[in-house]
């Protein structure tokens, strides 16, 4: 019995997932269908709620930050080109890409980003991730670097700022809590 719910929640998570990146899909590759073969299904693909494994790996694919992990956990650019902390690890710099675009084509700049993240730390419900950035005081933009000023020495700030994606939806302001009704643009 708990084997048939198992599979019943796996096969409505799949159509679940599927309805979710259709969308995406339907505009890069028409013809062919995208199959994602994963252990277990998302517990929820909302880039602020995510905590378990696929959810992450999901979002990772979907929706980008301003640093990654690469295969060996060590901490890249993706949204920024260049990340310079301070001697005490209190204030971060990330010098964003130029030329990034969303998957609808909308420029992706320093300016959004700041909004994004202001959005991660102010709207309701919090996203879980903030939790990782807690001693994360102020953001300002200035050029084409976001300058976090943090309360205490946080060594391990751009790895945890990973978490925090970028994502939008027509009408809404970025990273605010998504509608169920509607697509999200990473």
């Amino acid at each position: 019995m708990a084997d048939r719910r198992r599979r019943a929640r796996i096969r409505q998570a799949s159509v679940f997932f599927a309805a979710a990146l259709f969308p995406f899909l339907s505009r890069a590759a028409a013809a062919e269908p995208l199959r994602i073969l994963m252990d277990a299904p998302p517990q929820t693909i909302n880039p602020r709620l995510t905590q378990d494994a696929s959810g992450q790996r999901i979002a990772a694919l979907l929706f980008p930050a301003l640093t990654r992990l690469d295969s060996r956990l060590r901490v890249e650019g993706d949204l920024a080109e260049a990340i310079r902390p301070d001697a005490e690890f209190r204030r971060w710099r990330f010098k964003i890409r130029t030329g990034v675009k969303d998957h609808l084509g909308a420029p992706l700049g320093g300016a959004e980003l700041l909004e994004c993240f202001q959005n991660y730390r102010e709207t309701r419900p919090l996203a879980v991730a903030i939790q990782a950035l807690e001693p994360w005081k102020s953001l300002r933009l200035q050029g084409r670097e976001l300058v976090f000023d943090l309360e205490k020495p946080d060594p391990f700030f751009s790895r945890n700022v990973s978490l925090l994606r970028y994502f939008r939806q027509e009408g809404r302001p970025p990273c605010t809590d998504p509608a169920a009704d509607k697509p999200l643009t990473g």
